[in-house]
């Protein structure tokens, strides 16, 4: 899911074994609810492993995850996974994230964006 557009709500959605994050975010004001990023960045030809996240907010703000889940279940050992449940880069200000995750390879959460104060955070897994 590439999201660019605003003032979206985007409920019950699955982004599932893609090459690149699950869902790019990167405008707001947009609503996820209840949404799943499972096993994505696995299906890349060996040279870019692990760099993509199940939900990628670099930039943006007044956007909210809430109930949504980001996990890897690398099926079969097939040796990429999922970088980071959820990412907020140095542009996502007024983010809402209220989730779980699971086997992330290098985390649940990433990106600098978590140390803004504007942004409300809590994952558990």
């Amino acid at each position: 899911w590439r999201i660019e557009a605003v003032r979206g709500m985007y409920s019950a959605c699955e982004a599932q074994d893609n090459r690149d994050h699950g869902f790019y975010c990167g405008s707001g004001p947009n609503s996820f609810t209840s949404c799943h990023a499972d096993s994505n960045s696995h299906k890349n030809d060996g040279s870019n492993t692990n760099l993509f996240d199940g939900f990628h907010i670099p930039w943006g703000s007044r956007i909210q995850l809430v109930g949504c889940s980001a996990y890897d279940k690398n099926e079969g050992g097939r040796g990429y996974q999922q970088r980071y449940g959820f990412y907020l880069g140095s542009g996502a200000e007024n983010i809402q994230i209220l989730g779980t995750v699971r086997d992330n390879v290098s985390g649940g959460t990433g990106g600098s964006g978590f140390g803004n104060a504007t942004n409300w955070v809590q994952v558990n897994g």
